[in-house]
């Protein structure tokens, strides 16, 4: 489902309004919803749609780090393929970096989901662990939405259909 919209609001949007708008419909229709009716959304999304999709799972739950984000989506993300999404997502939108973190984010929560802290030296490890890839995280994220931005008005037609374009 591509959002329809007009072309002169398209170009006035900041990167972070242009990602929201571009998914914000996609997730009305699977928030609260069961796996069936997200899986079947997921399945009609372009392929543009599903990575930004992933991309605002994980920007929209890390507002306070990624512990929120574990919270929030713990359902999914013991469902290794959430992580495999995740990194095929960024990885359609061209970031290696934040591949590395998602992975890293993925370690930390296998740890911390299996609680194998063991020792206290082990535990402080792990905590320094999440607040490195926190730091990584709020300091990457400000590029992160201009590089998705960038490629969603390099290739709009993955994401929004413009209205009356013949007046444009």
């Amino acid at each position: 489902m591509l959002v329809i919209i007009k072309r002169q609001i398209f170009d006035s949007l900041d990167d972070i309004q242009l990602v929201w708008t571009c998914i914000e419909p996609t997730i009305q229709q699977i928030r609260g919803k069961n796996f069936v009716v997200k899986s079947e959304v997921y399945a009609h999304l372009t392929t543009g749609q599903r990575a930004l999709l992933m991309f605002q799972m994980l920007y929209g739950h890390t507002s306070r780090g990624i512990e929120e984000f574990y919270c929030h989506q713990s359902h999914l993300l013991s469902n290794k393929g959430v992580w495999e999404q995740l990194k095929k997502g960024m990885q359609y939108f061209g970031d290696s970096g934040m591949i590395q973190l998602i992975e890293e984010m993925d370690i930390v929560y296998q740890c911390v989901k299996t609680e194998k802290l063991g020792s206290e030296e082990q535990h402080n490890k792990l905590i320094e662990t999440i607040r490195q890839i926190n730091k990584t995280l709020f300091d990457i994220l400000p590029t992160k939405i201009n590089l998705i931005g960038n490629y969603i008005r390099n290739n709009p037609n993955e994401f929004v259909q413009f209205e009356d374009s013949n007046n444009f």
